[in-house]
């Protein structure tokens, strides 16, 4: 092999492992890869976009509305809490978790939430019904606000 075809390959190697590191959960900070760019770019700068290709070797099922029982408006399957931390309210001790000053709701209170959702879908007492959580992302953290209430939704599709 030529000392091109090796640093082609070394290359490859290093990209593919730092994209498995990432997939492992760790930041890696791709940008430092990278000379810096300057925006906006100069005319003539080539498009990245001939060299993005897609993989369709997998099909996947994508779900519509009229797979679901309640059909396109999904009432029957929502359930909505409302989630207020007043003095008078039951949810109040949820003050306490405070984080930098704002009130979150606990990433525990989501998976509690859904666990009563399906056990109501099922027809079930929640504690009569075990579930597991696996792989588990919450996107975004929620701001309980000290004065009124967030209304939060749960949806369970099969």
């Amino acid at each position: 092999t030529s000392d091109e075809e090796d640093q082609k390959n070394n290359l490859e190697f290093f990209l593919t492992q730092t994209g498995k590191i990432h997939l492992t959960g760790i930041n890696v900070l791709g940008n430092n890869l990278f000379p810096s760019v300057e925006y906006p770019v100069p005319v003539g700068t080539p498009l990245i976009s001939p060299y993005i290709k897609w993989d369709h070797s997998q099909d996947w099922d994508v779900p519509k509305a009229e797979d679901f029982p309640s059909g396109s408006k999904g009432s029957a399957s929502a359930s909505v809490y409302n989630m207020d931390v007043s003095p008078d309210s039951p949810d109040h001790y949820l003050v306490g978790h405070c984080i930098d000053g704002r009130i979150l709701y606990p990433a525990t209170g989501y998976l509690v939430l859904a666990w009563q959702s399906l056990a109501r879908s099922l027809g079930m007492a929640m504690e009569q019904t075990a579930v597991m959580f696996e792989e588990v992302i919450i996107h975004q953290a929620t701001i309980l606000p000290k004065k009124g209430s967030v209304q939060l939704e749960v949806r369970i599709m099969p």
